[in-house]
């Protein structure tokens, strides 16, 4: 539900970064919102911006079918 609130329909969303449009904020989202334990917002966009977008994307489409979906993909 914090993905929507702050990002909008989740399914458009996933067709948004299945073309490759993903920003920093998306990113960040995605990694907050499905934290266990959450640091501030602020600090998890300082590490996804410390990472690098391109380092980050492969894991926020891993959590992204994970809500899609409710199952993990084997490694």
């Amino acid at each position: 539900m914090d993905i929507e609130e702050r990002l909008g329909g989740i399914v458009g969303l996933a067709l948004k970064i299945s073309e490759g449009d993903m920003g920093l904020k998306e990113a960040t989202v995605f990694i907050w919102a499905t934290m266990e334990e959450r640091q501030a917002f602020e600090v998890v966009g300082a590490m996804v911006l410390s990472e690098g977008l391109a380092q980050v994307s492969k894991g926020v489409e891993e959590l992204l079918t994970i809500c899609l979906t409710g199952t993990r993909h084997a490694p």
